[in-house]
Formats: structure tokens, C-alpha cells, sequence
């Protein structure tokens, strides 16, 4: 306490100061012994040791607003040793800070303001407290790195730029010593001295875009870079056409081929207004597109083909050369996969029907066009679709048949010839079959409401017992000797039929109501309609994983669904999508499908006679584990308590409420068969 008392009163300089304080420290001794708190032990104290000498060769060094400071220490009094040091910062002859240290002989002042010369003085201090202050050290000025330049600014020349800027709002206490501008790209770079805010970046090429960025650099270093300047593109006053573009990349789609490609290095001191796209097909050009960005879409390609493509930009002198060609790139229309979604897309398909008429000296054709919804598994949201079947009736006298009687003549408002039957053993559908043409017979349909139809592979399409013919896909020509040319050839057989009634009901063996209109189904998926049944579609030239092998109706003529041997399930229509087994390895192919009464599920047979229900469609049993084989179909009851399968053989299986009923047209051949219900 004593000691910093003293202190305080010890703060003159020169010897005045020295002087001043021992005269001070006699007289507080007095003052604190007149008051009673100094004792003989204190008074000793405060005068065991005079005040050491001034610290010598005091020298600075300046950083970021602090300098630092040594000297060489004073001998101390005899019997004393210095206990601290204290160093004062002056700016001119003003003490700006003092600043009190331990015994070391090199310390760091602080708190200096960058820009501002100041010295340092030192004074040592012993139990007698102060002495003088040394000799002033050197001048320093502490000082850091100039701020960032600002409002860069770029105009464009003949293979140049010049650029412009403000000078940063703090030098870092120093004085800027120059300036540095960069290019982008490039690095092209230009240097001025620090009283310049402007200068000339050469060595630019014309055509190509830049930017600028500058720095500040004085004792202490360079500054950050400041922001880019805006773009510029040099110029040499008289524009050419822009370089030739990257290659492009193309990727394919259904018909057409997504192309993107980049800007070429050079837009020849002009803006590209456009590109040019040019399709080739091996070394012709068979299609030119233009776009105004770098992306293009070429359509109206053929699924198959491969084709290549170059680009060309335009500016306002004109077009440049070609890109170097793309890849080769094959459009190919994608595979029909089954949609979960019952609703059909907004986009209208056009399905076009053509009938012809043959008759023995003269043939003529018609076209009618119909609108549809389009399939839900095989047409996209904004594609068009177009689908076409081609029926081929027999007007006038029906073909004769070896073995029946002949036919009366009919009317061509028939559209066809049904069969006359024979009296005796044999069944309709017996008669028919023995006297169709050699092609397979894949599926033989009998209405509950009087008739029977016969289809076989190619087309043909047979009636008997008063059915209403309403068209075929390929009837023998009349014209022609037995066995002669088709009229009408298909891509792939037809695998099955199913009849469409009044009603809107339809099943694969037996049809209520009279009989307005039935479909044959191929192999491929392709669909095609006769008489009042509508067509919602079909997948017909399309790729498949596995072919076709049947299809059922939906009640209320809202849709139906195809089923391919794999399993997969595909709708057409307003109707639901309920699963398929197209993900899934089978023991056995799918051999058939049939839809519950509602409309709300669907069966799947596989040719082991495996069932597979979906959606609201009861499981009954199947014959799948029994080692059968042969299964080609299932046909549920009337109220879909049950449900038939039948192999090759001509067994019938029932399942449910399903009853099994020998009838007179049943084939002699032909055995039924019964599992126990399970």
C-alpha cells in the first residue's frame, strides 16, 4: 500500500522527478507517521533503497495496433533488484497509454491505433520505487493490410478491358503501394501504383466473356480481392461467326432423341441469336431443328434407326461451322408395364377400322375414324396412339364346307356365313371344328342366349347354331380355291375371344343376353372389336416381356384387362388395376384370366392350374401341387360364387358353387374332373 502510494506521487520525469521523489517519500513517511500507521520497520523501508537508474537502447518494432518493445535494464542500487518496468507510448510529446510490466526487458504494447507514429520510454523500479524514464525509443507506426477496392467497373476493347475501381475505405495504416487487376477467365493481370484506380488489361481474345477482380497491396501485404466486376466480352469492332460448339449428347426416347450440348468458346464478338441441329442417318441429313437455348428435342425419328447430330450457332454476322457429330443414339419405343391407376389419360387415341369387302370381280375399301380413351398401360400423358384392325366379311354365298350341306345365300347386311348344322351325334361346336381350315382352333364360345363361336389362330372366325356373325380378322377369300391366300395377314396369332352382350357382361365360355359384339385378342396384345363392342385400346406394337395369352371384360362397358403369360396384367378403360404377377418368377406360365361379375377383381390360371385372385376376386382351390398340366382357362359362375378350370384335355374342374353338367354338346371326347372344394 505504502509502495503504491508512493508510486503515484513519484510520476515527474529528468531528475526533478528524482528528486521530487525523495522529498515526497520523506514527507509521506512523516505524513503516515504523524497519522500512526507508520512504524520504525516502515520508515527503514521506505528508505533502505534509492530509485535504480534508466533502462538504455529502448527500440520498437510496429504490428496491427500494438508495437513491440525492448531495452537493456539498469543496475540496481546496491543491495536492491528491480521489481518492474513501466513503458509509456507518446505521439509527439503526449503520453497516449502507459502500460505497467513484470521484470522482463521485452514486452508488446497494445491498443495503438494503425497509421499513428509513436515512440516508447522505459522506466525501471525497485523498492524505492521509479526512476527516471530512458532515452525515447524509434518512431513506429502500426499498421495492417489495406481493405478490399470497390465498384469495379469493366468496358470492353479490341483484345483489352479497361477496368476501374475505388479505393478501399482503409489503407490498414500504411500507404497502398499499388494495385493488381486479374482476368476471368484467363488470368490475365495488370499492375498500377497505389495512387491509380484504373487501368488497361491486355492480351484478352476477342469474343470470350470476362470479369475483373482487383487487390490492394502496402508494407504490410495485399489485400482480400474485391467483387467481380460485371461481364465484358472484347471485341475486335467487326464480329465473325461464333466457334463450333462441343459435340452434342443425346438421349433416346420413343420416337425421338433429347439433345443438350454446350456454347461454344467463341461466340465471334456477337451474341448467339440461335443453333442450328441437323440429324443424320449414316451421311444424310434427313431432319434440321433450331433452338434458341442449348437443348433440343428431335421428334418423328423411326424406333430403330440410329442416328447421329451436329450443332451450328448463329449470331447476327451468321453460322458458324458444325459441332463434331454426337454418339450414335437409337430411339425405341419403351415396353408396356401394367398401371396401378384406374384412371385413363385426358389424351384422346385414334383408332382406325378398316373393312373390306370381297366379292368375285371387285374389291373396295372404307376408313372410319373413332375417338377413345386411351389405354392406361401403354399410352403417356401428352403421346398419340394409333391402332389398327382390319376385319374381313364374306358377302354373298358362304364358303362350302366338306361334309355340310350347302349354305343358302345370305345377305351382305350379314356381314358373314353362319354354318349349317347337320342332324346327329355330333355337337355344334364338334361340326364347326371339323369343318374349319387347318389353322388351331384357340378358343370355341357359346352363347347362353343361342349360338356358337369358333376362332381360330389366324383370324377365322366361325358361327353356328344361329350365331350372329358379326366379322373376322382373315375369312378365307371366297374367290380363290380352298386353302388359298389370307386376305389379311396378322403380326401374331389370336390367342383368344370373348363375347359382348347387350348387357355390357362378358365371359370367356358363356355370355347371357343377346349377343352384340365380341373381341379377338392376339398375341402381341392387339385388340380388335366387331359388332356394338367398344374398343378402349390395346397394346399392339409394342415390345412385350411375354406374350398375351387372354383377356376379360369389365361389367357396364367400362374397360378390360389383358393378362401375358408372365403374369403381367395391362387395363384399358375406366377400370381398376388390382395386381399382376409380372414381378415374380412362376413354376407354370399364365394361361388365362377371367374378371369377377363386378367388375372389382380379376382371376389369373397358370397352366398347372394354379389360381392367382386379385382385388375383390374369393379364392376357391386350385390345381396348382397335383402335378396337372394343360390348363388354358377359368370361367367364374354367373354370381362369382365359383369358378370352372378346364385343360386341354377337355376336363373341367369346379371350385366354390361351381356345379359340373354333362350336356348333349359336351365332346365325346372330353372328360370332367372334380377336386374336393378346399
Amino acid at each position: 500500500m505504502i509502495k503504491q502510494y508512493l508510486f503515484r506521487l513519484t510520476r515527474r520525469r529528468g531528475l526533478q522527478r528524482t528528486l521530487a521523489r525523495r522529498r515526497l517519500m520523506v514527507a509521506a513517511t512523516v505524513v503516515l507517521a504523524s497519522a500512526g500507521l507508520a512504524t520504525a520497520t516502515t520508515l527503514a523501508y521506505a528508505t533502505s533503497c534509492s530509485v535504480p537508474a534508466a533502462p538504455t537502447a529502448a527500440s520498437a518494432t510496429a504490428g496491427n495496433s500494438q508495437a513491440s518493445v525492448t531495452w537493456t535494464a539498469p543496475i540496481p542500487p546496491s543491495g536492491c533488484s528491480i521489481t518492474g518496468y513501466s513503458v509509456e507510448a507518446l505521439v509527439g510529446t503526449t503520453v497516449a497509454s502507459t502500460t505497467t510490466f513484470g521484470t522482463g526487458t521485452s514486452e508488446t504494447v497494445t491498443g495503438l491505433t494503425n497509421g499513428t507514429a509513436y515512440t516508447f520510454e522505459v522506466a525501471a523500479a525497485d523498492t524505492g520505487g521509479y526512476g527516471t524514464y530512458s532515452t525515447a525509443s524509434n518512431a513506429v507506426t502500426p499498421a495492417t493490410v489495406p481493405g478490399s477496392p470497390t465498384a469495379v467497373v469493366a468496358s470492353a476493347g479490341n483484345g483489352q478491358a479497361s477496368v476501374s475501381w475505388t479505393a478501399p475505405a482503409s489503407n490498414g495504416g500504411s500507404v497502398i503501394t499499388g494495385y493488381t487487376v486479374t482476368s476471368s477467365p484467363g488470368g490475365f493481370t495488370a499492375t498500377v501504383g497505389g495512387t491509380s484506380t484504373s487501368t488497361t488489361v491486355t492480351g484478352l481474345t476477342n469474343g470470350t466473356s470476362y470479369t475483373f477482380s482487383v487487390v490492394a497491396t502496402n508494407a504490410q501485404g495485399s489485400s482480400p480481392s474485391s467483387a467481380a466486376s460485371n461481364a465484358v466480352t472484347p471485341t475486335s469492332g467487326i464480329a465473325t461467326v461464333p466457334d463450333a460448339p462441343p459435340a452434342p449428347t443425346g438421349s433416346a426416347g420413343n420416337g425421338q432423341v433429347s439433345l443438350t450440348w454446350s456454347a461454344p468458346a467463341s461466340n465471334g464478338g456477337a451474341s448467339i441469336t440461335s443453333y442450328t441441329v441437323e440429324t443424320f442417318q449414316g451421311t444424310t441429313v434427313v431432319q434440321t431443328g433450331t433452338s434458341t437455348s442449348t437443348s433440343l428435342t428431335v421428334s418423328g425419328l423411326t424406333n430403330g434407326t440410329t442416328y447421329t447430330f451436329e450443332v451450328a450457332a448463329t449470331n447476327s454476322v451468321g453460322t458458324g461451322a458444325y459441332s463434331p457429330a454426337s454418339g450414335s443414339v437409337t430411339p425405341s419405343a419403351p415396353a408396356p408395364s401394367p398401371s396401378p391407376s384406374p384412371s385413363p389419360p385426358s389424351n384422346p387415341v385414334t383408332t382406325t377400322t378398316t373393312s373390306t369387302t370381297s366379292t368375285t370381280s371387285t374389291t373396295s375399301t372404307s376408313t372410319t375414324t373413332s375417338t377413345t380413351s386411351a389405354p392406361t398401360s401403354t399410352s403417356a400423358p401428352g403421346s398419340t396412339t394409333t391402332t389398327t384392325s382390319t376385319t374381313t366379311t364374306i358377302a354373298g354365298t358362304p364358303p362350302s364346307i366338306p361334309g355340310l350341306p350347302a349354305a343358302p345365300p345370305v345377305s351382305s347386311s350379314q356381314g358373314g356365313a353362319d354354318i349349317p348344322l347337320n342332324q346327329g351325334t355330333l355337337s355344334a361346336l364338334q361340326q364347326i371344328i371339323q369343318a374349319i381350315p387347318p389353322a388351331p382352333v384357340v378358343s370355341a364360345v357359346e352363347s347362353s342366349g343361342g349360338g356358337v363361336f369358333v376362332v381360330d389362330s389366324s383370324g377365322d372366325l366361325f358361327t353356328g347354331d344361329g350365331a350372329n356373325y358379326l366379322g373376322g380378322i382373315s375369312q378365307l377369300n371366297p374367290s380363290l380355291p380352298a386353302g388359298g391366300n389370307n386376305a389379311v395377314h396378322l403380326d401374331a396369332p389370336i390367342v383368344g375371344m370373348i363375347l359382348f352382350n347387350s348387357s355390357g357382361s362378358s365371359y370367356v365360355a358363356h355370355s347371357s343376353g343377346a349377343v352384340g359384339g365380341y373381341y379377338l385378342v392376339a398375341s402381341d396384345g392387339g385388340v380388335f372389336a366387331f359388332g356394338s363392342a367398344p374398343f378402349f385400346g390395346s397394346i399392339g406394337g409394342h415390345t412385350l416381356n411375354k406374350p398375351v395369352v387372354g383377356m376379360a371384360m369389365a361389367p357396364g362397358n367400362a374397360g378390360y384387362w389383358e393378362v401375358a403369360s408372365d403374369g403381367g396384367v395391362f387395363t384399358f378403360g375406366n377400370i381398376g388395376f388390382y395386381g399382376s404377377l409380372g414381378n415374380l418368377t412362376l413354376d407354370k406360365p399364365i394361361t388365362g384370366m377371367a374378371a369377377t361379375p363386378n367388375g372389382t377383381g380379376y382371376w389369373l390360371v397358370a397352366a398347372d392350374g394354379g389360381v392367382f385372385a386379385f382385388g375383390s376376386a374369393p379364392f376357391y382351390g386350385s390345381d396348382g401341387g397335383y402335378g396337372l398340366s394343360g390348363f388354358t382357362a377359368i370361367t367364374p359362375t354367373f354370381d362369382g360364387r365359383g369358378y370352372y378350370l378346364t385343360n386341354s384335355n377337355g376336363q373341367a374342374y369346379t371350385f366354390g358353387d361351381a356345379h359340373l353338367f354333362i350336356q348333349s354338346r359336351t365332346l365325346p371326347s372330353s372328360r370332367s374332373g372334380r377336386r374336393p372344394r378346399r
